[in-house]
């Protein structure tokens, strides 16, 4: 069982090492990446609304406050093999009630359009680790 444990061990370490050698994108690939149309304040604020809307235990008591779409990119983690996901990035701060009817504090998150649609979203911890949700 002991030896088990250990080969198992060592499997995971190795995956993780190597999964941290993945090389990202060069700024070459950056500056040549389709970053799609650019997409109206409105629409992404609406996307988002509706978004949160399906993701939170009250949507109703939610305060939002939604930036400007900006040009942007996001890189995969290590484990997806740090592809890069061009277009247009919002920030957005939310404050809703759980389920105990307490409001949480802001909570940071950052969203990627592309050609008008929500392709890929972040939950951002305090820290500024991104933590995926789509």
């Amino acid at each position: 069982m002991r030896q088990t444990i250990t080969k198992l061990l060592m499997a995971f370490f190795v995956a993780a090492s190597l999964a941290g050698c993945a090389s990202g994108p060069t700024p070459q690939d950056i500056a040549n990446a389709d970053y799609g149309t650019p997409v109206e304040k409105e629409s992404t604020d609406a996307q988002l609304k509706s978004y949160f809307e399906g993701h939170l235990k009250d949507p109703y008591s939610a305060q939002y406050e939604f930036g400007v779409p900006e040009k942007g990119y996001m890189i995969s983690s290590s484990f997806e093999g740090r592809q890069l996901y061009a277009g247009y990035i919002v920030t957005a701060r939310v404050n809703a009630k759980n389920s105990y009817g307490g409001y949480v504090g802001m909570q940071t998150y950052q969203f990627l359009f592309q050609n008008g649609r929500l392709v890929r979203g972040n939950h951002l911890s305090p820290s500024g680790l991104a933590n995926r949700l789509f």
